[in-house]
């Protein structure tokens, strides 16, 4: 009982630590808006969150670390990338852009509970998701 105590507190107090980091990277992103304006201005939104999520996918498939997070926090933050995948393939879709990354993400989400197979799954999703917002951007480049 003690050891899940410890567990959920760790896991709360990495939530609260996340969403303050959050809060001071929106902070720093109004602070410095107009980098960051001409950037968003050349990539569009379906790439944006392509990065987003390549990102955050390539994080969950380090083994050291992303692993041992997801089951510290019961796996909350497979559900979170569930949510962020449905949200860039909507995107994706509007945009008439590759969706195949943000299926795969939703699929990864649904199975990545399973130990190896989810690693195998991050893996992929964020390397798929990382070349699909890098053509995306030079795609808008070239035109």
């Amino acid at each position: 009982m003690k050891d899940e105590a410890t567990i959920f507190v760790f896991s709360s107090s990495l939530m609260k630590f996340l969403v303050i980091s959050c809060i001071f990277s929106i902070n720093d992103l109004l602070v410095n808006e107009c980098q960051y304006i001409e950037v968003l201005a050349i990539m569009n939104r379906s790439s944006f969150m392509k990065w987003i999520t390549g990102g955050l996918e390539a994080f969950w498939a380090l083994p050291v670390i992303g692993g041992p997070l997801i089951f510290s926090m019961n796996w909350s933050p497979l559900v979170v990338m569930l949510i962020l995948h449905i949200i860039t393939l909507i995107i994706s879709i509007n945009e008439g852009r590759n969706k195949h990354g943000s299926i795969l993400g939703i699929v990864t989400s649904a199975v990545g509970f399973i130990p190896f197979l989810g690693w195998m799954m991050h893996t992929i999703t964020a390397i798929l998701l990382l070349i699909d917002a890098y053509r995306s951007e030079k795609a808008i480049e070239v035109s």
